[in-house]
């Protein structure tokens, strides 16, 4: 039997590592947010920036190598939620306030379009000699938080596959729950693209466990990379490795591969509103914690944050995880290479 295959097998040994692995928390919670979401004050894991359940598997003996004897591995992906700044301003002004003020007049005193970073991530990420995940929205007009067609990014989409990186399908409000939606999304995205899409990934971070991975299982999506909290940073289900997730209701392993997040930009930058050093000091102990389990460190950081700070402060987490020996590399190749490789175990 492949290490791989006798993953779960060991983590059913301490059923609150199985627990927690699992979800199994969220099967029968009506506790939800406003957006659908079940919120990390509603779980009874607190210990989030501990992954749990990979240590528990390093601990039994399992460890991953990786291509060029890296010791770990970081899955870069952007998240491409606004491109017109029209529709941007429209949202900060719907959320009010003094600070969604001051964003509107920055976006306005633009001359030019500041979301559209393509270039210039791929041009960094090139630097490192590594590549991402774009994350890519295939709404229509009228549809929520429409902000682009994606028709119109054809160029930009074949830099993104001509550099080696990856396009993933980024679902709407509604995907997360709607076969119809995902396909009809993914359609739209892989005729632009002029390729087929592989990975998947919520906007918002909306995810129903287990139903939403069924049904990125039957659209064929190869991986997921959904699974993480959007108020704050850690592993929602104490991993930072990939892994083929469980549904204890038809009691069977998915095909589906899930890359769990680590941390988002946007957490770290607006919903705990710490200064740059404190986000910073958020992520290396992130990143430490991966590269201490010999695990994946799944990030996201957005189109619209490469700016000043928060550029400088991608650029600075990109090179501390060089300098540390990590495969930096996108969601697609992870996983390409997870279901070759995946787990092994210790003699």
């Amino acid at each position: 039997m492949r290490a791989e295959d006798a993953v779960q097998s060991v983590l059913k040994r301490d059923p609150a590592v199985w627990d927690l692995f699992t979800r199994k928390e969220e099967y029968s919670s009506t506790d939800l947010d406003a957006h659908g979401r079940f919120p990390f004050a509603s779980s009874k894991f607190k210990d989030i920036r501990r992954p749990i359940a990979s240590e528990f598997l390093q601990a039994n003996g399992y460890e991953v190598l990786y291509p060029e004897d890296r010791t770990f591995a970081v899955c870069l992906t952007h998240d491409v939620d606004l491109l017109n700044p029209q529709f941007a301003v429209r949202r900060i002004l719907n959320k009010g306030g003094r600070k969604s003020l001051r964003k509107l007049l920055r976006v306005a005193n633009k001359a030019v379009n500041p979301y559209w970073t393509f270039k210039k991530i791929i041009s960094i990420e090139d630097s490192y000699d590594a590549n991402s995940t774009f994350f890519l929205m295939g709404l229509a007009p009228g549809d929520e938080d429409f902000n682009y067609l994606v028709e119109d990014m054809r160029p930009e989409l074949g830099r993104i596959v001509d550099s080696g990186s990856d396009v993933g399908l980024h679902g709407g409000h509604e995907a997360f729950m709607s076969l119809e939606k995902i396909i009809e999304e993914r359609k739209r995205l892989e005729k632009a693209a002029g390729c087929p899409v592989v990975g998947y990934r919520n906007h918002y971070l909306k995810i129903k466990v287990p139903s939403t991975w069924r049904l990125l299982e039957k659209a064929g999506f190869d991986y997921d990379s959904t699974l993480g909290y959007p108020d704050t940073p850690g592993f929602r289900n104490g991993m930072c490795h990939p892994f083929h997730p469980y549904d204890l209701e038809e009691q069977h392993e998915l095909n589906l591969l899930e890359l769990p997040l680590a941390f988002m930009d946007a957490t770290l930058l607006d919903r705990q509103e710490p200064d740059v050093g404190q986000a910073w000091d958020v992520i290396k102990d992130m990143i430490d914690r991966c590269r201490k389990c010999n695990g994946v460190a799944t990030i996201i950081w957005h189109n619209d944050r490469m700016g000043k700070e928060c550029g400088k402060l991608y650029e600075k987490t990109m090179r501390y995880c060089r300098d540390n020996g990590a495969w930096m590399t996108s969601g697609a190749n992870i996983s390409k290479w997870w279901r070759k490789n995946g787990w092994i175990k210790r003699r």
